[in-house]
């Protein structure tokens, strides 16, 4: 394992239909990767999943994935996103504006590239802006999505 951080949760989601299992499980896998290993550090697969498109409404998407659930509580150096975005950028992925979202406490955004769409989302103790002496507690939770590519909202 490779330590970067003292705390992280980690869960990365790949969704698939029965003719892209193996092609998101290699991303799931590329993913996983990129996440940097640490002490105290639990890592969980689940493959072949129901995963359901992170912003619902009636156009909502349902696919099979993987889940890869890493789990730290320990680190307080915050959610290393940013990893997985550069990842993503260096690879070529377009950057999906509709899924993105950002705050004291988390945030999330999405890739689309070989065929796929990923979703990123992270969450963590943001603290108290009202009170700056509380301290946030450690470790933090990234979940990635991984599903087979569809028409954006309102395309073909």
């Amino acid at each position: 394992m490779r330590r970067i951080g003292a705390s992280w949760t980690f869960v990365l989601l790949c969704a698939t239909s029965t003719g892209q299992a193996l092609a998101q499980s290699r991303t799931c896998a590329t993913l996983a990767g990129a996440i940097p290993e640490a002490e105290g550090r639990h890592t969980t697969v689940v493959r072949d999943t129901l995963l359901t498109d992170q912003r619902g409404g009636p156009d909502a998407w349902r696919r099979r994935g993987c889940v890869l659930t890493v789990i730290d509580t320990t680190s307080r150096d915050g959610a290393p996103t940013d990893s997985l975005d550069e990842l993503f950028r260096t690879n070529g992925w377009e950057y999906r504006t509709e899924y993105a979202a950002d705050g004291p406490d988390g945030t999330m955004f999405a890739f689309q590239g070989a065929g796929e769409l990923c979703v990123v989302r992270g969450s963590w103790d943001g603290g108290d802006d009202s009170d700056p002496t509380v301290v946030p507690a450690p470790g933090f939770t990234i979940a990635v999505e991984c599903a087979p590519a569809a028409p954006r909202r309102g395309e073909g």
